[in-house]
């Protein structure tokens, strides 16, 4: 017998019998192994945009047990692979992002911010930039569940093609998300095993202009794509006021992200000997966050 993989840690598959892979090395082996399982995963989801009643985490953990049971990953190196501050970081954020959302307030900002525009050109360049933005301060997950009812009504307004209006929602809020550590799971990853100083104002110094730049270019493609032409457009059907389903719940929604963010940034600006945003930082954010949604849920 010997081992599948050329690892220390044994799972439940890490012996196979001494066949003959016919010149394939346990490393070659591997990545074959990995490649089928990601293959895998790809046709999972591919599956599932025809069946969506199948939960996206149910792909994932069966994905994640068969690399560990086909000793890919092993059980002890599950620690070195899962990175728990970062976990709970995503956990506090999606709490306050839910609670923005089901109390009304994103749909508040978002109505009062685009009954502003009135031609068809300043209102789809300030949908992209209000877009954009929001998923920087409040994760592109989340303005991706609140935004296409949003996307739907301005693109009444405008008289266009709604499906021109959910692209610019998807660019907008991928493109926004990159500006911050926290727009997304992945800068989030970045920041904590980077060790880089001062994150979010890296981010921020470096990120911004493109980003905005980007958010600029983007609808205005589009608009030449789907052949939309400048001109007043229609009143929007948003009361911003009645919107919010929970005053309290907006408020402490509110406190949430601004203290987030502000906390962030002071962060950065006051610890510059440490990398930021790591170890008790981040659980203390994540205790936070779960205590207003605890709050908001009274």
């Amino acid at each position: 017998m010997r081992p599948l993989f050329n690892i220390k840690t044994p799972s439940l598959l890490t012996t196979i019998p001494d066949y003959d892979f016919h010149g394939v090395s346990p490393l070659d082996f591997k990545l074959i192994v990995g490649g089928v399982i990601v293959g895998f995963l790809l046709a999972s989801l591919v599956v599932r945009s025809r069946r969506p009643k199948t939960p996206v985490w149910s792909i994932m953990n069966f994905t994640a047990f068969i690399t560990v049971v086909s000793g890919l990953v092993g059980l002890e190196e599950l620690s070195s692979v899962i990175n728990l501050d970062v976990i709970l970081f995503l956990i506090g954020m999606f709490s306050i992002s839910s609670l923005a959302e089901r109390s009304g307030l994103l749909a508040y900002i978002a109505g009062k911010f685009i009954s502003l525009f009135k031609t068809r050109r300043s209102l789809i360049l300030a949908s992209s930039l209000l877009f954009g933005l929001l998923a920087a301060i409040s994760m592109n997950d989340t303005v991706a569940l609140m935004g296409p009812p949003l996307a739907y009504i301005v693109s009444k307004a405008l008289g266009v093609d709604p499906r021109m209006m959910f692209l610019l929602l998807a660019f907008s809020i991928t493109i926004g998300s990159v500006m911050t550590p926290i727009g997304n799971p992945q800068n989030m990853l970045i920041t904590d095993n980077s060790g880089l100083q001062a994150p979010f104002v890296r981010f921020a110094l470096t990120l911004s202009l493109p980003t905005l730049l980007n958010l600029v270019v983007t609808p205005l493609v589009l608009m030449r794509v789907y052949g939309v032409v400048d001109g007043r457009r229609s009143k929007i059907v948003i009361v911003s006021e009645e919107k919010i389903r929970s005053r309290r719940d907006a408020a402490l929604a509110m406190i949430g992200l601004v203290s987030s963010v502000t906390a962030l940034v002071l962060n950065d600006i006051t610890v510059t000997g440490i990398a930021p945003h790591r170890g008790k930082g981040l659980h203390t954010i994540y205790n936070s966050f779960s205590d207003l949604h605890v709050l908001g849920g009274a």
